[in-house]
């Protein structure tokens, strides 16, 4: 736990913000986007069904881009669409409905080597599964050197789709994956639509099996570049499925209609054998390219709300499903949430990066009996909180892989209205780069 202290001492001076960077309505065009720098968190609302919001982002330089929906305060928009658009305001460079279709219905781009400049981001609710959606929601973006996030390929070797049937599936026919291998580019054809972005339909599904030998964030997009004998495809859908051949995660349109190919980024975290899979609205032939970054480090960002306090509470925005919560990701801002305090009550924010060995008792000071602080302090900061007993906590974390792991625990220490300290419950968190 020492090799952490003298690098997360910066940490220990946290901000005391509302609720992050409050967007400024109206917003829904790019000449109102409220601005956003990399490393900080926007908040919002999609107020009315049909709205959307725009945020600005400056790249100063070439840059990996990674921004993703997260949970709001109160009423957190069920299901998102992001878009990443051109310093135009209107050209969609990529989309994301979905970050996993199955258990995460909020939404995660990842775009690669952006050349500088203005870029915007515009989010609504899922036009697809809930367009009349509203709510709140956080916005969180990290800019990063190239190839931090996506691969910085150069040429791709040439290949072919291997003999159908490919899909090794039992139930589709128990055929043979065709082999093939990171920085390729291979010709294929589907000759069934499925018609959707179903894993289980009915149709052609093209399997390309490859061997990832170390972690890092594996890149499959389709299209018609160049020239490919005719017919080509105009819309198809990218997955990529485990050894078992399970469904890890898909994309289906880069911009539609204008581009229905595929881009998807995956971050690869145990090497082993993977499938890229194919399949389409239409039939045809089409390019796949498979690409992968330079192995990036692993880590997953966790947050666990433990047990006890008295009255008043600590937490970390979760939602309806599980792997959607508020956590710390290097190089984002992570904001914890104070609440059940009087109004305007005095108070501190405790952390540290361990434990008490004997939990301190506050009814020793005159507060409840078995009321404990539990935390080992580095660091209090004093704050009063709000006229609804509320306050939100931010912790602006740098992108530095050296935090990997970096253990966090928080608690929240409050002056009642009889005069009475109180604590919270204690939230142990983990440090990580994926959410």
């Amino acid at each position: 736990m020492h090799k952490y202290l003298l690098a997360a001492l910066p940490l220990f001076t946290p901000v005391l913000l509302a609720q992050g960077n409050l967007e400024v309505e109206p917003n829904n065009d790019a000449l109102t986007a409220t601005v956003l720098a990399s490393g900080s968190q926007g908040y919002g609302a999609i107020d009315v069904a049909g709205d959307f919001d725009f945020y600005k982002v400056t790249l100063s330089a070439a840059s990996d881009l990674r921004f993703w929906i997260g949970p709001g305060r109160v009423g957190t928009l069920d299901d998102s669409d992001l878009a990443l658009l051109a310093s135009d305001g209107t050209t969609v460079l990529a989309t994301n409905d979905d970050v996993s279709g199955v258990t995460n219905w909020l939404s995660r781009i990842v775009a690669g080597n952006l050349p500088a400049g203005d870029y915007y981001l515009r989010v609504r609710s899922s036009q697809t599964f809930d367009p009349a959606g509203v709510g709140t929601y956080t916005i969180d973006v990290i800019a990063a050197a190239p190839g931090t996030y996506v691969g910085l390929s150069g040429p791709l070797t040439p290949a072919i789709e291997g003999a159908e049937n490919n899909d090794p599936r039992p139930a589709y026919g128990s055929g043979v994956a065709t082999v093939t291998a990171l920085g390729t580019e291979t010709l294929g054809n589907l000759s069934a639509a499925v018609g959707g972005t179903s894993f289980t339909g009915v149709g052609d599904y093209d399997f390309y099996e490859i061997f990832v030998p170390v972690a890092g964030m594996l890149t499959a997009s389709t299209s018609v570049a160049g020239t490919i004998p005719a017919p080509a495809m105009t819309d198809t859908v990218v997955h990529i499925a485990d050894a078992s051949m399970t469904r890890l995660a898909y994309h289906d349109d880069v911009n539609y209609p204008a581009n229905a190919f595929s881009t998807l980024n995956y971050a690869i975290t145990t090497p082993g054998t993977y499938y890229i899979v194919v399949s389409g609205y239409d039939t045809g032939n089409y390019l796949l390219d498979i690409t992968m970054a330079a192995p990036v480090p692993t880590g997953a960002s966790t947050v666990t709300m433990q047990a006890g306090g008295c009255g008043v509470t600590l937490g970390n925005r979760a939602c309806n499903q599980g792997d959607r919560p508020e956590v710390p990701v290097l190089g984002s801002a992570f904001f914890l949430d104070g609440a059940g305090m009087d109004a305007n009550a005095p108070a501190f924010r405790v952390i540290g990066l361990g434990t008490l060995g004997s939990p301190f008792d506050l009814g020793s000071v005159g507060g409840p009996l078995g009321c404990n602080v539990e935390v080992d302090p580095i660091s209090a900061v004093f704050f009063a909180a709000d006229a609804s007993g509320e306050d939100a906590w931010q912790l602006a974390l740098p992108l530095d892989l050296g935090l990997i792991g970096l253990p966090l625990e928080q608690q929240l220490v409050a002056l009642s209205g009889a005069q009475v300290i109180v604590a919270s419950n204690r939230v142990t968190s983990v440090c990580g780069v994926t959410n």
